[in-house]
C-alpha cells in the first residue's frame, strides 16, 4: 500500500509540472502516468487523470472503490465519496484537504492526535480525540476550551506549554500529571507550587523564591532537592541533612579571674595572662553544642597573650535546642598551685548568628 501512495505522489507531481510547461518534451515518468490511468481510471471511463474532477459522481465511486487514494484528484469530494475511498484504504483519508468528522477520528485513531494539524475548524468531539491520543496536538488547535485543555495536561503535563493564559484548574492538572510542567507555567500560584513538588520534588528548580513551606516539602520527599535551592532556610537544611554548621560572628565569651583573662570574640579565641610570670595552661577544653574539643598545653609568657585557633562555626541539630558554648581551663602561675575555671552557656541560634 505504502508503494501505490509513493507511485501515487510522484504521478501528481508530475501532472501539476506537466500542466505548466506547454509542449514541452514529455516527461519521463509519462509512461507510469500512463499505466496508472489505463489500470486504474479507463476502466471506469475516464482517459485522463485530469478528467476525473469532472466526471459524474458514479464513475468517480467506481473509481475510489478501486483505489481509495485517488480521491485526492477530486475537489471537495463528498461525504459518499469520502466514506467509499476511505473503506477502500485507510489511508486514503490522507489524501482529503478537509475530511468529514467521521473520518478525522479514523485518521487520529490510526495516525495519532497531531493528525488534527491538517484539519480546518475540528470539532469539539475531534479535539478531544486528537488531545487524548497525544496531548500535544493542542498546539493545532486554536482556542480549545477547558475540557480540552484538561484532557491534554492530563495525557502529558508539558502539553500547558501551548495554552495561552492557562487556568489554576488547568495548570494543577498539569503538573499532578507531571511537576516539572510547572516550568512552563508564569507566576504559578502556592498551591500549583506544591503540587509540583509533592509530585516531583525536583520541580522546586524551576520555582522563583519558594517559600519555606514549598521547600520543606520538598526536601522531605528528597534530600537531595535542596541543591536546586538557591537561598535553603536553616529549617530546610536542617531537615535536609540532619545537621548544619552555622557561623558564630555575634557571640562574645568571656572567662577570667585574677591571674587571666580568656576571651572568645569575632571568632578569635585569646588568652591574656595578667601576671609577671609563666602561665602554663595544662588543659583546655572547649565546649561548643554536643562536641567537646581538648585543646593542647601551651604556655603564656608574663603579661603575654596567646591566640588560640578555634572553629568560627558551631553544629546544631534542632531549631528549638539552645546551643552549649563554654570553656573550662585548668593553668598553674609560675610553680603556684593548679588552679581552675569552668563557665558555660546556653546561646539561642539567633544569639549566635
Amino acid at each position: 500500500m505504502f508503494k501505490k501512495m509513493l507511485m501515487y505522489v510522484a504521478i501528481t507531481t508530475f501532472i501539476v509540472a506537466l500542466s505548466g510547461c506547454g509542449g514541452a518534451t514529455p516527461n519521463p515518468h509519462s509512461k507510469r502516468i500512463h499505466d496508472y490511468e489505463q489500470k486504474y481510471l479507463v476502466p471506469y471511463g475516464v482517459e485522463k487523470i485530469s478528467d476525473l474532477k469532472n466526471a459524474p459522481l458514479e464513475t468517480q465511486l467506481k473509481v475510489v472503490s478501486n483505489y481509495g487514494p485517488a480521491i485526492e484528484l477530486i475537489p471537495n469530494p463528498s461525504k459518499k465519496l469520502q466514506l467509499t475511498a476511505v473503506k477502500q484504504d485507510k489511508s486514503a483519508v490522507l489524501f482529503i484537504k478537509n475530511p468529514i468528522e467521521e473520518l478525522q477520528l479514523i485518521a487520529i485513531k490510526k495516525y495519532g492526535g497531531m493528525k488534527i494539524c491538517s484539519f480546518q475548524n475540528p470539532t469539539e468531539k475531534v479535539q478531544l480525540a486528537a488531545v487524548k491520543r497525544d496531548g500535544l496536538a493542542i498546539q493545532c488547535i486554536e482556542n480549545p476550551n477547558e475540557k480540552v485543555q484538561l484532557v491534554a495536561v492530563n495525557e502529558i503535563g508539558r502539553a500547558v506549554y501551548f495554552i495561552k493564559n492557562s487556568t489554576k484548574k488547568v495548570q494543577l492538572a498539569a503538573v499532578r500529571r507531571d511537576g516539572l510542567a510547572i516550568r512552563y507555567i508564569n507566576n504559578p500560584s502556592e498551591k500549583v507550587q506544591l503540587a509540583a513538588v509533592q509530585q516531583n520534588p525536583i520541580a522546586i528548580e524551576y520555582i522563583k523564591n519558594p517559600s519555606e513551606n514549598i521547600q520543606l516539602v520538598a526536601v522531605q520527599q528528597n534530600p537531595s532537592a535542596i541543591k536546586y535551592i538557591k537561598n535553603p532556610t536553616l529549617k530546610v537544611k536542617l531537615l535536609a541533612y540532619g545537621k548544619v554548621l552555622i557561623p558564630t560572628p555575634k557571640l562574645h565569651y568571656v572567662l577570667s579571674d585574677k591571674s587571666i583573662v580568656l576571651e572568645y570574640k569575632d571568632n578569635r579565641l585569646t588568652l591574656t595572662n595578667k601576671t609577671s610570670k609563666f602561665l602554663k595552661v595544662l588543659s583546655l577544653a572547649e565546649y561548643r553544642g554536643n562536641d567537646i574539643r581538648n585543646i593542647p598545653s601551651f604556655s603564656v609568657p608574663p603579661e603575654g597573650v596567646k591566640t588560640i585557633l578555634v572553629p568560627d562555626t558551631v553544629k546544631i541539630t534542632s531549631l528549638n535546642n539552645k546551643i552549649l558554648f563554654g570553656y573550662a581551663i585548668e593553668y598553674k602561675v609560675g610553680n603556684g598551685k593548679t588552679m581552675s575555671l569552668y563557665k558555660t552557656h546556653k546561646y539561642s541560634i539567633e544569639e549566635l548568628k
